[in-house]
């Protein structure tokens, strides 16, 4: 779903926590001039869901428009007819086009240094004595 499709007031389907629940969207997310997404309820749980993108929604339950809401101003009056539809409140930025990426030659590996020798002990392990009791063999049967 697109993000100028979702209407409020409306029930969609969405996908919440890895499983599909019906959601009613019910204000939008703004910080300063950019979109966040969406708060709605889900409606089986009650619980406030955060829609961060339209992606998350899928159809809106109950046919296309379960009650579509008409577009609404700021100040609660009908907007008129949209000629045409912005996709983002900022421009894009000059010369913001996208280049593809260069493939980039492997890194050969790092050189190993040599294994250090083991550092002198100061004071050297004593050997330990001798088992006090030779242990026997099982005699041959």
């Amino acid at each position: 779903m697109k993000k100028d499709q979702v209407r409020i007031g409306n029930l969609y389907t969405a996908k919440v926590s890895g499983g599909l629940a019906t959601v009613k969207i019910t204000e939008e997310r703004w910080l300063g001039d950019e979109h966040k997404g969406w708060k709605g309820v889900n409606v089986e749980t009650g619980r406030a869901v955060t829609i961060k993108s339209a992606q998350r929604l899928r159809a809106a339950v109950g046919g296309k428009a379960a009650n579509p809401s008409p577009d609404v101003g700021p100040r609660g009056e009908a907007t008129p007819e949209v000629v045409a539809v912005a996709v983002s409140p900022k421009p894009p930025k000059a010369g913001a086009t996208k280049t593809p990426a260069k493939a980039k030659a492997p890194t050969p590996p790092r050189p190993t240094s040599p294994p250090r020798p083991p550092s002198p002990r100061r004071h050297p392990k004593p050997p330990s004595p001798p088992h006090p009791r030779p242990r026997r063999r099982p005699a041959d049967r």
